[in-house]
């Protein structure tokens, strides 16, 4: 299955097109809360433009801001995002059983990126996995997901303490 059709099957489009889709390797950017927008589309296109030969999509599983306060502490909406993402992920290693599979997690997609790999199978592992500013509950169990993966990378600034924060404790 290539990334344009897998992309199509599992999303139905979104606003960033996928780079290389004939790509072995897979880099995946999965959004905050907001969904795909154009700082999601310079990510893929700057990995590009720098070299990347890397099959690079955005999973754009959020909604508007306008639905922002119902979006973000939906349980249902981020079981499903992070079940599909799941998916997505084991149908490329069927597809690409020697490839490499990064994951890019921003805000809110972090926690998608965290409960997608926990749902992988055993054995099953991807990385790199990046989090930029990961929006995760307190009360998250990491242990299940980091058996899956093979490293994962955490970017946070200290001052931005109410999303990573209070935020988080909230939503």
């Amino acid at each position: 299955m290539t990334c344009v059709l897998a992309w199509s099957l599992f999303l139905g489009g979104c606003a960033t097109p996928v780079i290389s889709p004939k790509g072995a390797n897979t880099v995946i950017v999965v959004p905050g809360i907001g969904g795909d927008g154009d700082v999601y589309a310079q990510v893929v296109h700057s990995l590009h433009d720098h070299g990347s030969e890397d099959c690079l999509r955005v999973y754009d599983w959020g909604s508007s801001w306008f639905l922002f306060l119902r979006s973000i502490g939906s349980s249902q909406l981020h079981d499903s995002a992070e079940f599909r993402l799941a998916q997505q992920i084991i149908q490329w290693r069927t597809d690409h059983p020697h490839s490499r599979i990064a994951l890019i997690g921003h805000s809110a997609g972090a926690g998608v990126v965290m409960g997608a790999i926990w749902r992988l199978p055993p054995g099953m592992s991807v990385g790199p996995v990046i989090l930029l500013a990961p929006a995760l509950s307190p009360d998250f169990d990491l242990r299940p997901a980091l058996k899956h993966a093979t490293v994962v990378h955490v970017f946070y600034s200290s001052e931005d303490g109410f999303w990573q924060g209070i935020g988080a404790d909230i939503f």
